[in-house]
């Protein structure tokens, strides 16, 4: 049962949703259906289904198609479901039509009490005005406004032919608030004609939604055919038709295996069918036209790859011969430098010329047969230069070796003699300049040559043995140096770290001197141990040295971080903006606590500027009421004197300096009444007297006594009448405008027309009438001093009783 009802509201095929909602049974489902189909023509099926009137007006109230609510309110013949309808459908339309078929009062007024729906309300309240207060009103005809009711009821039987929903809706609208706004004084004749008018475009606006709603099914039914059939197989078509390279087998293998899968669309339409068969005639087209595109493009790469082949091989021929040739210009070239240097080496002429007869006796191949034939005139020239140099160089090598041999013998017996020197140092130092000297001996001949190096190798060896014997000793002494070294080293590690900063450094100075008492640690390892004993002294004084340096630059910052509070404090001590002053010293008083420490001559001194900022600025603050008190003042007394000083000013400027300094003294905020009576008294003895000097300037205006003064009587006078006579007399003394506002504020009150006025209301309406009175006194301009005294005493007494009654 879910399922068919999740596929009758939400599925895309209308015929699926059909046949789903005619398997569907129970009345529950099938009024969700009516409600929440997704296709109009299901919505439909459904309503036809129901007979229940309760699920007929749920539909009615709340179904997604407009046309489907339509026509289950048409359906509908009690009033109370009717009602149900118009009081609980939050759709305007609905709402509306439902509210048109009714007449009884009693469900009129739960609709305008109750309804979701504004414009139901607002309807209901209208027809309830019309039957209840238009029959009394009738007896007394007020004129109307034909030419504007003519107007809309045009406008109104000009909306019945209009095609756009959204248009017709929100003209609809407007039509029926403008002759709800005229109501009850409109022409029985127009107002019938209006009805009808209406009637024709919510008619009109109900098939304009059916229509949209077959346009739009009609749309998605199409939309969804291209999603299903056509556009995977345009995509498919589009895919093949781009295919090209080596992948193209496998990737057109791999679409007609999705083609293939695709669904076939037998029961489709003729028209769609012809669409999708033609999409299948031009996949295969494409593929033939794939299969052609790939067959050309493997012939192309195999006739590519035999062009790369044949010139690769070319290539590497001619690579060849070209470093054939240019290996044996070199080979003469060698030749050619031997010959002219004059005395050549034995073995590089030697390997030359081995090299140009084995050249020549077998050519290798050279680009060209120019080429070939150069090469070897060239060659056979120098390798026939060359060969009795070379035989030369044999003759004299025979001699210089024999000369050799002589030598070599004579290095022999010294190194043999080196065996009784008892200073091996110097035995060592004498070995060393006899090896050099065999070096620079010419070589002897070769069958003497091994014999004679064997013996002067024997000698060397003998004093090598001696020395290292004499070295272990030594050895032995420069390794216990090196553990002692090495000891210090480590203590030297440990104390590196140390923040102890005065012990350690006596500490590591006392091992400095123990080092010099060591002796040596021996060639190779001295100059180690030593740069590891010096790295951790230098590490400890570094660290030493930075933390000095970081801690003094630690105070530096910190003493201009406090300094700059102290700025900010200092500066905030004669704020006289309170409460934002006071949170600004408060937080950089706890900024101060996050501060670290300074020197030790400067923390006292920058603490004291500190606190006293703040002590400044909080002792103000207990007193900042009677501050703000006197600052308003000050400025009520710089008021003072500048109207007094007006004396002498031009008569054409003192109008707007009285104005400016009349709001300035206004403005400038509470003080307490027996601290501003007499400041009050100073201004209008000012006014009095530049009015009595000019007093064509301030004819008219605010400063006007006499003017002023009849309103401060007109004032007095009404308060009194209304603090006397009770609440009758004062809706009475009040103007029509305030009491019919009044009247309303009441009546929303009570929420009901014409019923009991809450007590509370009319002590806020004598609240609001006290407020008002007060701020025209305010705005009273300029009045004789005495006048105004016994006119504000009366003004007084007036307020005292009223708000007495309104307590009471």
């Amino acid at each position: 049962e879910e399922a068919l009802l999740a596929r009758a509201t939400t599925g895309e095929d209308e015929t699926a949703c059909l046949a789903a909602l005619d398997a569907v049974a129970d009345a529950k489902s099938i009024v969700v259906v009516a409600r929440s189909a997704t296709h109009a023509a299901v919505g439909r099926a459904a309503l036809r289904r129901l007979t229940e009137p309760k699920g007929i007006a749920s539909v009615a109230r709340g179904s997604i198609h407009a046309a489907i609510r339509a026509a289950a309110l048409e359906s509908l013949q009690s009033p109370e479901d009717i009602g149900s309808v118009a009081q609980r459908s939050p759709h305007e339309d609905t709402a509306l039509a439902a509210l048109e078929r009714l007449s009884d009062p009693a469900l009129l007024r739960q609709v305008a009490e109750h309804a979701k729906c504004p414009a139901a309300a607002k309807r209901a309240r209208v027809i309830l005005y019309a039957l209840e207060v238009e029959p009394r009103a009738a007896a007394a005809p007020k004129p109307t406004d034909r030419k504007r009711q003519a107007q809309l009821v045009a406008w109104a039987e000009s909306l019945g032919t209009s095609r756009e929903c959204d248009e017709l809706q929100t003209a609809l609208t407007t039509a029926r608030d403008a002759w709800t706004d005229l109501i009850p004084h409109v022409d029985d004749d127009l107002s019938e004609r209006m009805e009808a008018a209406l009637r024709a475009a919510r008619e009109r606006l109900a098939v304009n939604l059916a229509e949209r709603e077959q346009r739009l099914a009609r749309e998605r039914e199409r939309a969804a055919f291209t999603a299903r059939f056509l556009a995977p197989r345009v995509v498919l078509c589009e895919r093949i038709e781009s295919l090209n390279g080596e992948d193209a087998p496998r990737l057109l293998d791999e679409a007609c295996w999705e083609w293939n899968r695709l669904d076939p669309g037998a029961a489709l339409p003729p028209a769609e069918a012809e669409e999708v068969a033609a999409l299948g005639r031009r996949f295969d087209e494409a593929r033939k036209v794939c299969d052609c595109r790939h067959a050309k493009w493997e012939e192309d790469l195999a006739e590519e790859r035999r062009r790369t082949e044949d010139a690769a091989a070319r290539e590497a021929r001619e690579a060849e011969e070209r470093d054939n040739l240019h290996r044996l210009t070199l080979i003469c070239e060698r030749a050619e430098r031997l010959l002219r240097s004059g005395k050549p080496s034995l073995g590089k002429a030697d390997e030359v010329l081995h090299a140009l007869r084995a050249s020549l006796e077998s050519p290798p191949p050279v680009p060209t047969r120019k080429d070939r034939r150069a090469i070897v005139e060239r060659m056979k020239e120098l390798h026939g230069a060359l060969a009795p140099k070379v035989k030369e160089l044999r003759d004299n090598d025979r001699w210089q070796r024999w000369a050799g041999a002589a030598v070599q013998e004579e290095l022999c017996a010294e190194a043999e003699s080196l065996k009784e020197v008892a200073d091996l140092d110097e035995a060592t130092r004498r070995l060393r300049d006899l090896r050099e000297r065999w070096k620079q001996a010419g070589p002897a001949p070769q069958d003497q040559a091994q014999a004679l190096w064997r013996r002067f190798k024997a000698a060397g060896e003998e004093l090598r043995t001696r020395l290292a014997a004499h070295r272990a000793e030594q050895e032995a002494a420069f390794a216990g140096h090196f553990q002692a070294k090495e000891d210090l080293c480590g203590r030297a590690e440990a104390l590196s770290a140390s923040t102890d900063w005065m012990k350690t450094a006596e500490a590591l100075k006392a091992l400095q001197a123990e080092w010099k008492t060591v002796g040596p640690a021996g060639p190779g390892r001295e100059k180690q141990i030593w740069e590891r004993f010096r790295a951790a002294c230098d590490a400890f004084f570094t660290a030493r040295k930075g933390d000095l340096s970081r801690r003094q630059d630690e105070w530096s910052k910190n003493l201009a971080a406090k300094e700059a509070l102290c700025g900010q404090v200092e500066a905030l001590a004669a704020s006289t903006d309170w409460e934002p002053a006071a949170a600004a010293v408060k937080k950089l008083q706890a900024e101060w606590k996050s501060l670290g420490p300074v020197r030790r001559n400067k923390s006292e001194q920058v603490w004291k500027r500190f606190r006293a900022a703040g002590d400044r600025f909080f002792e103000r603050y207990k007193r900042r009421h009677e501050i703000d008190a006197e600052l308003r003042l000050l400025e009520r007394e710089k008021v003072c004197v500048e109207v007094e000083t007006l004396a002498a000013a031009e008569p054409a400027a003192l109008l707007e300096a009285l104005r400016a300094a009349r709001g300035r003294f206004q403005k400038a905020g509470q003080v307490p009444r027996d601290k501003l009576a007499p400041l009050e008294e100073r201004l209008q003895t000012a006014f009095g007297r530049l009015v009595e000097s000019h007093p064509e300037v301030f004819k008219g205006t605010e400063f006007d006594g006499d003017g002023n003064l009849r309103r401060m009587e007109e004032l007095v006078a009404r308060l009194e009448k209304l603090g006397g006579n009770g609440p009758a007399a004062a809706e009475e003394a009040l103007s029509p405008a305030a009491r019919l506002a009044t009247m309303w504020r009441e009546a929303m009150a009570t929420n009901t027309i014409g019923g009991r006025v809450a007590h509370e209301t009319k002590a806020r309406a004598v609240a609001e009438d006290l407020k008002r009175a007060r701020e025209a006194w305010q705005r009273i301009g300029y009045v004789a001093p005495d006048a105004r005294r016994s006119l504000s005493e009366r003004f007084e007494r007036a307020c005292r009783r009223l708000e007495q009654r309104s307590r009471a």
